[in-house]
C-alpha cells in the first residue's frame, strides 16, 4: 500500500506527496500534500499504482473535467486497483 513519502503524479508529473495513511471508517485515508498552484477538479480520481519492478507505489491522479474543483480537506474519488503481491 501506500506509505509516507509516496509521491502523488499526474500525467507522470510529481503534483504532491503522501503526507500520512491511518485508518478510518471501515477503510484506509491517505492525506496528501499538493503543490499549491496545482488545481484537481473534483471529478479527478485517484489510484494507486506500482511505480517500479521493486515493488514502490505512488498514486496516480486523472485529469478530470468539471470547473468546480477540490479544496482544502477534501476527498477525492478513487478507483480500485489490483495488489500484485495478492496475484
Amino acid at each position: 500500500g501506500l506509505k509516507t513519502g509516496d509521491e502523488v503524479l499526474m500525467a507522470g508529473v510529481k503534483i504532491g506527496t503522501v503526507t500520512a495513511t491511518r485508518l478510518g471508517q471501515q477503510r484506509v485515508e491517505a492525506v496528501l500534500t499538493i503543490q499549491p498552484t496545482v488545481r484537481i477538479p473534483n471529478d479527478a480520481v485517484a489510484s494507486v499504482e506500482t511505480s517500479s519492478l521493486l515493488g514502490s507505489q505512488h498514486l496516480a491522479v486523472s485529469f478530470g473535467a468539471s470547473a468546480v474543483l477540490l479544496a482544502n480537506g477534501d476527498e477525492i474519488k478513487t478507483k480500485n486497483t489490483v495488489d500484485m503481491n495478492e496475484v
